[in-house]
């Protein structure tokens, strides 16, 4: 019974058992058997799946245990235990060889399921030493040509070793011959004859090479190499320059990305900012508006409250400029001075009833009289002579001098204010004008008067 591409799968842990494995690797082939090894490191992608397809394909699957060959089943993803449990699968033909009898079971921490299924499998021995070559013949004998009987019939085949400087397949037509491994001797048979093959690489299919094999005597061996290196090379160069080119382009097209953002977000703080701006400026005005409405409302407010102050006291103040009108431009005069001593006062005004209200008046402050300052009354007779002569001719001139306007004064009172009150015609002439328009009363308002000895004004 043989495989299509290999005849022995060889499992074992890299970190003890790399040498051991090329040794049985290489006593193996020397009896005519394909077998895997792999000698790289196990990475995803096409070494994975050529390891599931050797599985697959090789009818016998041996396991070369050291003492850390089942040191990390345990763990998820451990790739003895995969290959172990891809064989168990398979139903492979499992042989657990022993080297050097250190290992001879399956440790206990394993889980039970495992343990079980791998050690029903009868363990073989070969040792390392003097007797490797006795005790490897043994075992081949006893597990393997016993069981499947001779794997490849090598008899009237010529061998040919076959060196690839890449990994590739052998094929001829449509069929696969081998699967060669890169720096590897690979074992193949073939009978006598001319053939014509093709080695294609496993990185790049379209990358071939065709080869001409001529075996004249199956007793010779023929070595065949393989030269895809250079093509696959400068292939590989072509599709990292590609790769490359391409990162290139998205980091431009990142760096151009990238660009944009900083100039959005730029172009964003700038109109944040010019909102911000706006909206500061919206509200500076809006507080000088609302300033400037409550200083209109302010001088409104005291608008009214003066028109409301001045509608209570305009009477008052009215009578107050009266009183300093007459005081600037009028003579006071006081009767009945003689005998005072230091001070005098004189209420220049006392009451006036306007609508039966008695508004209260300003009084003159109090005056000290000096003795220089009294008043002649013989000089003040005399005056009041010329002034009496004077008033005579006053009340001719003035009589039908003043018209008064009914619309104007008709149920009103009526206040006539003069300085100095002499002969009191003028006020007398106003007055009776005002009541024959139709005012309700007439008042005087004066800051002083002139008074005649014995006359009556």
């Amino acid at each position: 019974m043989q495989g299509k591409n290999f005849d022995i799968f060889i499992s074992y842990r890299r970190s003890d058992g790399d040498k051991v494995a090329r040794i049985l690797d290489l006593a193996f082939k020397n009896d005519g058997y394909r077998c895997f090894l792999d000698y790289n490191s196990i990475e995803g992608g096409l070494f994975e799946q050529k390891i599931h397809v050797a599985i697959k394909d090789a009818p016998v699957f041996v396991m070369v245990m050291t003492p850390d060959y089942f040191s990390r089943c345990n763990q998820e993803g451990d790739w003895v235990r995969k290959e172990i449990e891809l064989a168990l699968k398979y139903e492979k033909t499992i042989i657990p060889i022993s080297i050097d009898n250190i290992v001879d079971k399956v440790p206990t921490d394993l889980d039970e399921d495992f343990r079980a299924r791998v050690g029903a499998h009868n363990f073989a021995i070969v040792y390392t030493n003097s007797t490797f070559d006795v005790t490897f013949k043994k075992m081949l004998d006893e597990r393997i040509r016993r069981v499947k009987g001779v794997i490849q019939n090598a008899r009237n085949k010529a061998k040919v070793k076959v060196m690839a400087d890449v990994d590739c397949d052998l094929k001829r037509g449509d069929e696969l011959i081998a699967t060669l491994q890169a720096g590897k001797e690979n074992l193949i048979y073939v009978s006598g004859g001319k053939y014509k093959v093709k080695a294609v690489s496993c990185d790049f299919r379209d990358i071939q090479q065709d080869i001409q094999i001529d075996i004249s005597n199956v007793s010779f061996e023929y070595d065949l190499d393989v030269n895809l290196a250079g093509k696959v090379e400068e292939r590989r160069r072509e599709e990292e320059a590609k790769t490359n080119e391409k990162l290139k382009r998205e980091k431009e097209i990142e760096a151009q990305k990238k660009l944009e953002e900083l100039l959005k977000e730029q172009q964003k703080k700038e109109a944040e900012e010019r909102r911000r701006e706006a909206e500061r400026r919206e509200r500076e005005r809006r507080q000088r508006e609302e300033k400037a409405r409550r200083r209109r409302e302010e001088r409104e407010r005291r608008k009214e409250e003066l028109k409301e102050w001045w509608e209570r006291n305009k009477s008052k103040c009215v009578m107050l400029l009266a009183v300093i009108a007459g005081a600037v431009a009028g003579t006071w005069c006081i009767k009945n001075c003689k005998g005072a001593t230091e001070t005098a006062t004189e209420t220049a005004v006392e009451t006036i009833t306007e609508e039966q209200n008695v508004i209260p008046v300003v009084e003159t402050p109090a005056m000290e009289i000096q003795e220089e300052t009294w008043i002649n009354e013989e000089e003040v007779q005399r005056q009041a002579e010329i002034e009496r002569q004077k008033a005579k001719e006053r009340k001719i001139n003035l009589k039908n001098s003043f018209k008064v306007l009914k619309s104007a004064v008709k149920d009103k009172n009526v206040l006539i204010i003069d300085d100095v009150l002499t002969t009191g015609y003028t006020a007398d002439v106003l007055a009776e004008g005002f009541k024959k328009a139709g005012a309700n009363s007439v008042y005087v308002l004066t800051i002083a008067s002139v008074s005649f000895l014995n006359d009556k004004i």
